[in-house]
């Protein structure tokens, strides 16, 4: 929220026009602890600006506190806290509250006042005893996400804000509360705009292609919680004069189309292989594109939490790619099946992660429909 006000305000000065705030998280609680179960990795995008805007930024209101409750120093892996109810009395209830209350002083506003309220929380039922001491309509409450999300750090607050707005009608005011050192509300008012906002990747279109863990042992794997009986080998990697020479095709997911027959092909090269012209071509960015799968195999050795790994031949435009796809099953995968493009982790090697394109299944239309994430965009008034 401290990254909002700052674009709020740098837009509302004149010092940009247009400011992109990302927030995103990935924290771990020790294997089988209470952080464990509520804790959930996301992120969540939003762009400031002062023109067509889908919500304005009216007010807000913070204070610090520096209460040691949730913690975890440089180095750890795990994230520590404090027992839960030294957490709840002494941090998160009073001071969050303390927030709300002190928005509604300045603003001049009421619990009335707002459709939705949307709050930070650090389990399902703390936000409730929030609710109950201000006298908030708890229908009005935006749905928390555990069981399907849970909080997911610093993106908690913004995953909340957007989810809070996919479902708002023009007019309507939102408040949300966030926690941590302290405690902010920010107050925002939805705009005619939110209904010519296209259906978009939000919130809901995420949660209804979740899948879940199969059992908590690969859950661990996934985490790289359990031990292995071999070490993975401790090399440099990836020489960083390959990955420089590569980037474009590795980062950008450039290919190149023959000026001379049209031919598209990947990896880039000198020479095209359907009329052999040289150095005749012009890049192509296959990113935003979707392909189709040529054939596949199972790859049962490619250390994986879930095997077997499945690898693909794709066409792409014309191009043949090698690609592994992901969020589908061995029997879901099928020859010719369509397929879109994300970039995910492939491995880490020498303590540095390597980055590369992966296939993943076209959503179904129902699934478009069903959740169209309206809220990428806010701003200021």
């Amino acid at each position: 929220t401290a990254a909002l006000r700052a674009a709020f305000d740098a837009v509302a000065a004149g010092s940009a026009r247009r400011a992109l705030v990302v927030a995103s998280d990935c924290r771990l609680g020790a294997p089988g602890s209470g952080l464990e179960r509520s804790f959930g990795d996301g992120a969540a995008a939003f762009l400031v600006g002062d023109a067509d805007v889908i919500a304005d930024f009216e007010a807000s209101f913070a204070i610090a506190d520096e209460l040691v409750d949730v913690w975890r120093a440089d180095g750890d892996r795990f994230v520590h806290a404090w027992e839960e109810r030294f957490v709840l009395q002494e941090g998160y209830t009073p001071t969050l509250g303390e927030a709300l209350q002190g928005f509604f002083a300045k603003t001049g506003s009421g619990p009335a006042d707002f459709a939705r309220f949307a709050l930070y929380a650090p389990d399902d039922k703390s936000v409730a005893g929030v609710a109950r001491a201000l006298k908030l309509d708890r229908t009005r409450l935006q749905d928390g996400l555990f069981g399907r999300l849970g909080n997911a750090g610093c993106a908690y607050a913004p995953i909340l804000l957007a989810a809070a707005l996919e479902s708002l009608q023009p007019g309507e005011r939102l408040l949300l509360g966030a926690y941590g050192d302290g405690a902010e509300a920010l107050g925002f008012r939805t705009t005619g705009a939110i209904e010519k906002l296209g259906a978009r990747r939000g919130v809901a279109w995420h949660l209804a292609r979740r899948r879940p863990v199969k059992s908590y042992d690969r859950y661990l794997a996934a985490r790289s919680l359990q031990t292995r009986e071999y070490e993975a080998p401790r090399d440099q990697g990836l020489s960083a004069t390959i990955h420089f020479r590569e980037r474009d095709e590795d980062v950008a997911f450039k290919a190149q189309r023959c000026a001379k027959c049209g031919a598209t092909q990947f990896p880039i090269q000198r020479v095209c292989e359907t009329c052999f012209a040289k150095d005749a071509f012009e890049p192509v960015r296959l990113s935003d594109k979707t392909g189709r799968v040529v054939t596949y195999t199972f790859d049962f050795f490619f250390p994986t939490p879930e095997p077997p790994t499945i690898v693909t031949i794709t066409e792409i435009d014309g191009a043949r790619v090698h690609l592994q796809l992901v969020n589908a099953t061995p029997q879901e995968t099928k020859t010719g099946m369509p397929v879109e493009f994300t970039f995910r982790r492939i491995h880490e090697v020498g303590g540095r992660p390597n980055y590369y394109w992966k296939a993943q299944p076209v959503p179904s239309p129902e699934i478009r429909d069903d959740a169209p994430g309206r809220a990428a965009t806010t701003g200021v008034a």
